[in-house]
């Protein structure tokens, strides 16, 4: 796990990607279900933030977390101030594939940010996040 806070604006990353869990009590997940990510994100600031142009070429979208239910992109939902949104993307069941996607966080009039994910079925995964805004920290 890792994140950073500041004021106003906490992103926390989680992604597991190709690790392996080493309890032995632990079922495997289904096949690219090891391959995921989720983005805790939270604002304090005033107004609210949104998720805008969410695209996966690879995986699906889920409902945070239970990637067994696979929910719409989240574009047009909104991060309020005082509350958690979970942005959450892994590989389909039983396919060999992990999740790449992208999505944007707005203001209301600008882009604040542009994130790169790729959780693939082998190698490492990545994680690219742009700042587009100096009025929010990241």
């Amino acid at each position: 796990v890792a994140g950073r806070e500041t004021e106003g604006w906490t992103v926390l990353k989680r992604a597991v990607g190709d690790v392996v869990n080493d309890q032995d009590d632990v079922e495997p997940e289904p096949y690219a279900y090891g391959q995921w990510v989720a983005f805790q994100l939270s604002y304090t600031g005033e107004g609210s933030l949104y998720i805008r142009n969410a695209s996966l070429p690879w995986g699906k979208w889920y409902d945070y977390p239970d990637k067994d239910r696979e929910v719409a992109a989240p574009n047009g939902q909104a991060i309020a101030p005082g509350s958690i949104l979970y942005v959450a993307a892994c590989g389909r069941e039983n396919s060999p594939s992990g999740t790449e996607g992208t999505f944007e966080i707005w203001s209301s009039t600008s882009k604040v940010a542009h994130v790169y994910f790729d959780c693939p079925w082998s190698g490492s995964n990545k994680l690219e996040i742009n700042r587009f805004s100096t009025q929010y920290l990241l």
